[in-house]
């Protein structure tokens, strides 16, 4: 699994944090998918970023695009940079509590309390205009005219057209718009529970046939309260939860049963699709590609632990089950556990989803949104069953556009992908494989003239590959003593010269003559070796050496290394694994230990530049152990003796911010 961590921002003084997570994708019911092609981001609101209360009960987006969210201590409007607080202290509403949102075809919000968000069982029922910003209740406004207590009520639902269905426990069916006011009807079965309307003018409802508040039917009903199509099931004990209509009209709801007694643990569940014709298609869990627990169905038959959802927008289901929070494409087989790394999702009250397909969710922690979007990356040459291939080393690129790569891991293995057809050849295959030599393939690199070199494990060998004439060669090098030496760096000096570094110090070059010859021992190099991670070139033509003992020099000239760790600099010798210069010459160290130190080299040890003005300005910022690439993170820790202090820069250009 793949964590990103992003940086966002909410109006000009809030940080809140997000966290993306890569969906693993599985074998598909209809399809083979690999790789990582999905992604979720997250971002998390609460009191700090101006949320009234954390306990978020019900949210809703209104016509004009605005977020509503409703807690245990008021109504709050969302823009998108900030929270306006509406409390019954200030505002005049009849209770803090705002269990649910509904919009009337006017834009006017009817905020019901409940006494929580899975509850139908009204109390209040306040009615809020967002423009004037005025508050009635639900009696004040109908006087004469009430229809019914709110206390009545038992379920309730509304259209996106702003039409509201009511069921009262004088088992009627109350439509309401502003133009008509309330229209009732009998109810065609009962108890019901209305949940959806549908495109096509109906309204889906769960249904019992025996026992109140166990769902045990689908029934789909007309504006009048008649039964339009009825949805049963033989299971002997059964529970059904709808989650959505999606953009094709398509009701989908989850079932789950016992075959026997029902609380035995073997429970099973099925997806149900109903067409807008009224057909049925099943798919079943248990044979779906989903891991293990995936859909928990193991649980106690409270209503209020066990939620599911249909994002209609992007097509994906979200499962609140027993302490998870899942997130799943029944057409595709892929899956996330969003719970397992932010534990507060697994007390969500409420999924909602916005016109632009996000996903918000209200738990007892704070306010969540959740966006899917597709993984900008695609693995190729990728098989999660063979360790051996997924160890990369160096990438390169030929002047015919040709890419390519080498792996560290297994007998040894050589990729090419032409950016031009797209065709990717994962191997050297055949007759070329001895012709390339055995074993790892490490450094790679791409000279001046166009040739590919690669370093290769196993044989002491360095190969040289002309794409234009196809043509290999091959230069043997021998270090007496040390056996097997793997390439790890190359680099090309500005006579032509190819010089190499291998994993344990030593230091070679390939002269005109297509001799190989090696530069005595480093001065400093440990007993067990010290790889030789990058060659580096600065602006003054100084070639720095990185390696596992420290920062060295390169005389390309003299052919002559030596270690760079002048007086007060000794903590140069731990390991250096890249290096990097800015505009202004100051340096970028990714070490082992120190983390990311920068500074200006010491003027005294450089060579062919001018002095400098500043010398042995190192700041270290040791925000990880270790660096294996450079970037500027603006962390000051300590400043060793520093003549003028060189401005801090940030070469991502923004901070990241991390909240635990």
């Amino acid at each position: 699994m793949t964590i990103q961590i992003k940086h966002s921002r909410l109006g000009s003084t809030r940080i809140f944090r997000c966290f993306c997570l890569c969906i693993q994708l599985l074998t598909g019911w209809n399809t083979l998918l690999s790789g990582q092609e999905y992604i979720f981001q997250v971002a998390d609101y609460g009191m700090e970023e101006g949320l009234s209360h954390t306990d978020v009960q019900s949210i809703h987006q209104d016509r004009e695009g605005f977020m509503w969210i409703g807690t245990n201590y008021g109504l709050n409007r969302f823009d998108g940079y900030r929270f306006k607080w509406f409390t019954q202290e200030k505002h005049g509403l009849q209770t803090n509590a705002v269990n649910h949102i509904l919009e009337d075809d006017q834009g006017w919000l009817w905020l019901i309390n409940t006494g929580f968000s899975t509850s139908r069982e009204v109390r209040t029922i306040d009615i809020f205009n967002p423009v004037t910003e005025q508050v009635v209740s639900f009696e004040e406004k109908f006087k004469a005219k009430l229809p019914f207590a709110p206390t009545d009520i038992n379920s309730f639902c509304a259209s996106d057209k702003g039409q509201l269905a009511f069921v009262t426990k004088q088992k009627k069916l109350w439509i309401y718009s502003s133009a008509d006011g309330f229209e009732v009807h009998d109810l065609g079965v009962y108890p019901l529970s209305v949940e959806f309307f549908s495109k096509h003018h109906t309204i889906w409802c769960h249904a019992s046939k025996t026992i109140d508040k166990l769902q045990d039917l689908i029934v789909e009903i007309d504006l009048k309260g008649k039964v339009v199509h009825r949805y049963e099931h033989a299971f002997p004990f059964q529970h059904n939860f709808i989650a959505g209509i999606d953009k094709g009209d398509n009701l989908w709801y989850l079932s789950r049963y016992w075959e026997n007694k029902r609380f035995e643990k073997n429970q099973k569940g099925r997806i149900f699709k109903i067409d807008p014709s009224g057909v049925e298609h099943a798919f079943l869990l248990e044979d779906s590609a989903l891991p293990d627990g995936a859909v928990n169905l193991d649980m106690p038959m409270i209503a209020y632990q066990y939620g599911f959802w249909l994002n209609p927008e992007k097509g994906n289901f979200w499962l609140y089950s027993k302490g998870s929070f899942l997130g799943f494409d029944p057409a595709l087989g892929s899956s996330q556990e969003l719970a397992a790394t932010h534990k507060e999702l697994a007390h969500s009250n409420v999924v909602y989803f916005d016109k632009a397909g996000k996903t918000w969710v209200g738990t007892t922690f704070g306010l969540y949104v959740i966006d899917l979007n597709p993984n900008p990356f695609q693995s190729l040459a990728y098989d999660p069953t063979k360790e051996s291939l997924s160890a990369f080393r160096g990438i390169t690129q030929d002047k015919q556009n040709t890419l390519w790569a080498c792996i560290d891991r297994g007998k040894g293995w050589l990729g090419r992908f032409k950016t031009t057809g797209g065709a990717f050849e994962t191997e050297i295959i055949g007759s070329e494989k001895a012709a390339w030599g055995r074993g790892y393939k490490y450094g790679i690199f791409s000279d001046e003239m166009g040739n590919i070199w690669f370093g290769s494990g196993q044989e002491n060998i360095i190969t040289k590959y002309n794409p234009e004439n196809n043509s290999l060669q091959h230069f043997p090098y021998q270090i007496p003593g040390n056996g097997q030496v793997n390439i790890w760096s190359f680099y090309e000096d500005k006579n032509g010269i190819l010089w190499f570094g291998t994993d344990n110090g030593v230091i070679g070059h390939i002269g005109a003559d297509n001799s190989v010859a090696l530069l005595p021992k480093m001065e400093n190099i440990s007993a067990k070796g010290g790889c030789i991670y990058q060659f580096f070139e600065d602006a003054t033509g100084q070639v720095w050496l990185c390696t596992d003992d420290g920062l060295y020099q390169l005389d390309v000239e003299k052919k002559s290394v030596m270690p760079y760790h002048p007086k007060g600099l000794d903590f140069l010798q731990s390991g250096i694994y890249h290096a990097h210069a800015d505009a202004d010459g100051s340096f970028w160290l990714g070490s082992n230990g120190l983390g990311l130190l920068n500074g200006i080299p010491n003027q005294e040890r450089t060579f062919g530049s001018p002095k400098r003005t500043a010398s042995r300005t190192i700041r270290f910022m040791p925000f990880m152990k270790m660096i294996p690439a450079i970037f500027g993170y603006p962390q000051i820790t300590a400043s060793i003796n520093s003549t003028n202090k060189l401005p801090i820069k940030s070469l991502l250009g923004e901070r990241w911010y991390f909240r635990p």
